[in-house]
């Protein structure tokens, strides 16, 4: 190539020469409105080599503009991804925050002795141990939960304190094998201890097999036992089996609160049985009963 070039430069020289003096003719033509004979000569001899020439240019002109138009797009497409990747964590952010406000409206509508002041505490953890059923709250005894405290929802009882912490507690479920509620059928007042059975399901046991019972009945706590105060819902019956050889129905309760979805509880204090004479001194203290649907019913 490089041979080449040298062997041709004279050539290619009168070439370019010869181009820049149509090309300034063609100039200098273009100014006079007269161009005569030789000017329209000249013009149309380099019409069509000006164009040639002037093709490679234009097209090349022409691949930058877009391709500069191209980048300038990805650029502001970028731009815009970030804004909408921006947008749409916001909205996530305020669904959040709306639905958080919902939950926290809807525990409030629970009412409670004006006495008591109820502590609203999140959910931070679940057990998955098929053997224990827990949550994990996140409130301790900077908040003031104690060990014994009652856990409930809106919908009903959802357990107590079994461990507590600075900041944060464990609650045993209903449904937890170690779980014993003093209960009562709220229809017929047949009293029975509810024990938890399995994830879904809690046991009603020590029903005499006369008693009247049917599924659909609702069972709430009686307040006896020294944790769980009367009148909590715990859940309703959902079978109800009497064997002739045996002097107890075997009673299935579904529980009222869905513990998979539960996302914030109310702490509450537990049923406090009076003192034992022979063992403390000091007077008992009285029995709270949360069923009351009005604080003035509570007094």
């Amino acid at each position: 190539m490089r041979g080449l070039l040298t062997n041709y430069k004279y050539l290619l020289l009168g070439i370019a020469l010869v181009l820049l003096g149509l090309h300034l003719a063609s100039s200098s033509l273009n100014q006079d409105a007269d161009t005569g004979k030789t000017g329209r000569f000249i013009m149309q001899v380099y019409a069509p080599i000006h164009s040639t020439v002037s093709w490679p240019f234009a097209k090349t002109a022409n691949l930058m503009g877009r391709y500069l138009l191209l980048m300038d797009l990805k650029e502001e497409n970028r731009k815009l991804s970030e804004n909408n990747r921006a947008l749409r964590l916001r909205i996530m952010r305020l669904d959040e925050l709306e639905a958080e406000n919902k939950r926290l409206r809807h525990l409030q509508k629970y009412k409670v002795p004006r006495e008591i002041t109820p502590i609203y505490a999140p959910v931070i953890a679940r057990s998955l141990s098929p053997e224990s059923r827990t949550l994990l709250i996140g409130k301790g005894t900077k908040d003031g939960v104690e060990k014994n405290m009652v856990a409930i929802s809106p919908d009903g009882l959802v357990g107590h304190i079994n461990v507590v912490t600075t900041n944060s507690a464990r609650v045993l479920l209903i449904t937890d094998p170690g779980s014993v509620i003093d209960a009562v059928v709220q229809r017929t007042r047949a009293t029975g201890i509810v024990k938890g059975k399995n994830p879904a399901l809690c046991s009603l046991n020590f029903l005499n097999r006369t008693e009247d019972i049917e599924v659909g009945d609702l069972v709430v706590s009686s307040g006896l036992g020294g944790v769980f105060p009367s009148g909590m819902t715990v859940g309703q019956v959902v079978t109800v089996e009497r064997e002739t050889t045996d002097m107890f129905l075997y009673v299935d309760v579904f529980p009222a609160v869905s513990f998979d979805k539960l996302e914030d509880v109310i702490i509450i204090p537990g049923t406090v049985m009076p003192a034992d004479p022979k063992t403390e001194e000091g007077p008992g203290e009285e029995i709270l009963d949360y069923s009351a649907e009005d604080p003035e019913d509570a007094e």
